[in-house]
């Protein structure tokens, strides 16, 4: 199991002709995954803190689209054409 930066991704498909590479989501959707994330593993609360995250969800989501950063993503998608 294997968690790639952008610049990893880029390094590995250096070779390749053409390479798309994209976030999965922006740091406003991260924040909501990582707070759901965190408090399944932990059991605490967590029916409370999952509506929570659901609720601010919208909220988190305008504010990742206005502020943009590639700071902080739970992901990437590649598409490379060799």
């Amino acid at each position: 199991y294997y968690r790639y930066t952008r610049h990893g991704l880029e390094l590995l498909l250096r070779d390749f002709s053409s390479v798309e590479i994209k976030k999965r989501n922006n740091w406003g959707e991260a924040i909501a995954v990582l707070i759901v994330r965190h408090v399944l593993e932990k059991h605490w609360g967590k029916y409370i803190m999952v509506i929570l995250a659901f609720l601010l969800y919208p909220f988190l989501f305008i504010l990742g689209f206005l502020f943009k950063t590639d700071v902080l993503t739970t992901g990437y998608l590649a598409i490379a054409i060799k």
